[in-house]
């Protein structure tokens, strides 16, 4: 190590004690462990009848959340052995946090560049010249035995195991569990029939293409209706304000800014063609958007001119090589089906189509033709066919004989780009950019607002600084919903036989009117976005911003088995309507069609989740997350864009609370995962350091909502991982009552309510011991235990009337 060029403690943390801790011929600890100062909690240190107050070493080395050795740097003409005392007297203080006899944090060093003092936090140190220590050395080997990388990490493992309590199951794992979890409920009697009618209008998936839809349903942006002030900042629609971005903006007839730039691009015939983004979040409606313009939009001077084809990335192969020969074969074959202006398989349009290929090798055919005759027009029979089936050669004939020889003017289509990973989405870019210069068309990609954000001035997407985006904001769901039932209820009399029937709980065979599920449906309405309630906030934040979603959510909630026999009987006998209780509504967006919530039955997600290979496992890793991107949300994040914070910090701030990183990388994908958060790049293999993460609507309603309503936490504890074999014995037997009777008691319920309070103030207890706790406002164990709290509170006092103790609108 070069020692001679030190001028401050900057150049001996970085030449000197960076190196020595992290480079394999030295010390060799993982590049992970180190803290540096911003994440280290400061003590106030007696030091030699002085006191130090706010005092912190230069570094940490962290391991299992755990802290194991102190470092201070000292610039070049100060003491190491000053240093040293200092990290020392950290290391004493720290370990006063911790129970009596653990003391994670066993070594202290000091260092000037110069001299290396070493040793443990409660004995005599060993001095060290730093030039000395080279690799086989007799000074570095014996710097390694009093500081050992594999030495610490055994340690602190050891200091873990005894602090926490590990061996986290899910209670759904005991007997017949995992068949509960599979276990289904008939959907709802007066639903039974009608829900084919209904799921042409209600289910998200392949409706871009029903006219009916896109023509007599389809809601704008411009009729968004307000959001509750406490989702406004998640749902309300920032982006489309940005001076950057030029706002779609339909009316009934015509999208002007659309159609001014396929009309400019028809006149202007650009030599490499024309690339137009257009972005918004999923689920906001572009491809609707996009088919409604097609069909219903499109200035009648255009309609005739203009030919689409759509590219549905849903459908593009998982090998992203065999991209090229699918973009252009898709090309192709959606031209044909969409334009209806050419046959592939008529000899005449295949001469039109390819006749400037044709003329390329003219001389050619006649030659063959001098050789022996007729043989030119075999060998052109011949070419013609292999330029039919080659995607690229075909494609480009396809767009030069449209554009080229009837003037007109090819539009292709990106479709749902954004709902591929962001590398891919950059990916799809990149052959957007290929297709359009190669074929001189005009491309329309579609692309996730926060990609296009977070990667818009870098390779690839800085070379489209010029193009300008437009963009589409999703419309508020409750109108969504409202027009597709206005829609569902116009033809459903036609649709359904003229009586139905239902039995009660009690045996009772009921028949009734078709009508009367009219009137239901127009009921569920009513209840979940007419009335005050906070279940229409709950809604809307789980469905965010994306419309598929919040049409899934209303079809799981109108067809529900959730829904007591009672209420429906009401509405049988035309008497008034049974409240459906907010409880059950909440049950039903959380189990769907199942009679157990698990990890994809319904629409929220577990913040308790955790795992045993996450090294630290913890119910608390989650929602401590969650609530520091809710603290930081408003802040300019580390990305550059508001609340978005890097998967680096995270790693670093959790392990200031005795969260080991890896136990922080798995939440953060299981968070994004589950739309808790979004996050600015993600792939399959997950986030990196690098990957930022901002709190999304339904990570906020999870948080500041839900954990505090006992129907969630009682819903997920079959798949919550407890630390606790009578507990998880508990919940098991619970589901098991469930499962027989239908219902457990109110008493139960309550039990299994303070069991998880205990539980979780356990492991509270245990990450209260770490210095940081609550430092950058890493609070959220205690919040989400507060949360619990307050959810017992509510059950308790609706004891009296049991089946209401969870109404959301006590909130």
């Amino acid at each position: 190590m070069d020692t001679t060029s030190l001028r401050n403690e900057a150049d001996v943390e970085r030449k000197i004690v960076e190196p020595l801790l992290l480079q394999s011929q030295y010390l060799d600890f993982p590049d992970k462990s180190l803290r540096p100062k911003e994440f280290i909690a400061p003590f106030d240190i007696d030091k030699g009848g002085k006191k130090i107050k706010g005092y912190f070493p230069d570094y940490l080395i962290e391991i299992f959340g755990l802290p194991g050795v102190a470092i201070e740097a000292k610039k070049p003409n100060v003491s190491a052995s000053e240093g040293f005392r200092e990290a020392q007297l950290y290391c004493q203080v720290l370990n006063t946090n911790f129970r009596s006899n653990v003391n994670p944090c066993q070594v202290a060093i000091g260092c000037n560049g110069e001299n290396l003092v070493v040793g443990r936090w409660d004995s005599t140190p060993k001095e060290f010249k730093v030039s000395k220590l080279i690799v086989g050395s007799t000074e570095l080997e014996e710097l390694r035995k009093l500081v050992s990388s594999s030495a610490i990490h055994n340690d602190l493992q050891k200091i873990r195991k005894e602090l926490s309590q590990e061996n986290f199951r899910r209670p759904s794992s005991l007997g017949e569990g995992q068949s509960f979890l599979l276990s289904k409920i008939e959907p709802n009697e007066f639903a039974a029939e009608i829900a084919p009618a209904l799921r042409a209008y209600f289910t998200s998936e392949n409706q871009n293409h029903s006219r009916k839809i896109y023509e007599k349903a389809y809601v704008s942006s411009t009729e968004n209706s307000g959001y509750d002030r406490s989702f406004d900042f998640y749902l309300k629609d920032r982006i489309s304000k940005r001076s950057d971005r030029t706002r779609i903006k339909p009316t009934k007839k015509n999208e002007p800014t659309l159609s001014a730039r396929i009309k400019g691009f028809s006149t202007s015939r650009a030599v490499e063609g024309d690339l137009q983004i257009i972005t918004g979040g999923v689920g906001a409606g572009k491809s609707l958007f996009i088919r409604r313009y097609k069909e219903l939009l499109l200035p009648a001077e255009l309609k005739s001119k203009v030919h689409w084809a759509f590219l549905d990335f849903n459908t593009a192969p998982p090998d992203t090589s065999q991209w090229e020969e699918w973009v252009y074969s898709e090309t192709a074959r959606s031209l044909t089906v969409e334009s209806h202006a050419f046959d592939l398989t008529d000899a005449d349009d295949q001469e039109r189509i390819f006749s400037q290929n044709i003329k390329e090798r003219k001389a050619y055919y006649s030659r063959m033709d001098k050789v022996e005759g007729q043989s030119g027009l075999l060998e052109k029979a011949r070419d013609i066919e292999a330029w039919r089936v080659d995607p690229v050669i075909c494609t480009k004939a396809i767009i030069r004989f449209l554009q080229g020889d009837k003037r007109q003017t090819v539009i292709v289509v990106f479709d749902n780009v954004d709902r591929r990973h962001p590398e891919k989405q950059l990916l799809a870019f990149e052959w957007a950019m290929n297709l359009k210069k190669m074929t001189r068309s005009l491309v329309l990609l579609q692309m996730r607002d926060v990609t296009f954000e977070r990667f818009k001035d870098e390779p690839p997407l800085d070379t489209y600084k010029t193009g300008g985006a437009f963009h589409i904001s999703p419309p508020r769901f409750v109108s969504v919903v409202r027009k597709r039932l206005e829609l569902a209820l116009e033809g459903l009399e036609d649709s359904i036989t003229e009586t139905q029937s239902l039995t009660t709980s009690g045996g009772v065979v009921l028949k009734f009117p078709a009508t009367k599920a009219a009137s239901f449906l127009s009921e569920v309405y009513s209840i979940i976005f007419e009335r005050k309630s906070n279940i229409a906030k709950i809604i809307d934040a789980l469905a965010g911003r994306n419309v598929r979603r919040s049409l899934d959510m209303f079809m799981s909630i109108i067809t529900s088995g959730h829904i007591p026999a009672s209420t429906m009987g009401s509405f049988a006998l035309g008497e008034a309507p049974e409240k459906i209780p907010e409880r059950i509504i909440l049950r039903t967006l959380m189990r769907g069609d199942s009679k157990f919530a698990g990890d994809s039955s319904g629409f929220t997600a577990n913040i308790f989740q955790t795992h045993q290979s996450w090294e630290t496992p913890s119910n608390l890793t989650i929602p401590n997350i969650l609530f520091y991107l809710v603290a930081k949300r408003k802040l300019t994040g580390d990305n550059g864009q508001m609340g978005y914070i890097a998967v680096s910090r995270l790693i670093r701030l959790m392990s200031s609370c005795g969260f080991a990183n890896k136990a922080t990388t798995e939440a953060c994908n299981y968070i994004i995962s589950y739309g808790l958060a979004d996050a600015d790049q993600y792939d399959d293999i997950g986030v990196r350091a690098e990957t930022c993460l901002r709190i999304s609507s339904s990570g906020f309603a999870h948080m500041r909502l839900l954990s505090s309503r006992s129907e969630y936490l009682l819903g997920v504890l079959p798949i919550t991982p407890v630390n606790d074999t009578d507990f998880a014995n508990s919940i098991y037997e619970a589901m098991h009552i469930e499962m027989k009777y239908g219902e457990v008691t109110y008493r139960r319920r309550e039990q299994l309510l303070l069991d998880f309070q205990k539980n979780i103030l356990k492991q509270v207890e245990y990450h209260s011991q770490f210095p940081m706790f609550d430092k950058e406002g890493m609070s959220g164990s205690k919040y989400i235990l507060s949360q619990i709290t307050r959810a017992i509170d509510l059950y308790k006092n609706h004891q009296a009337s049991p089946l209401e103790e969870n109404q959301l609108d006590l909130l």
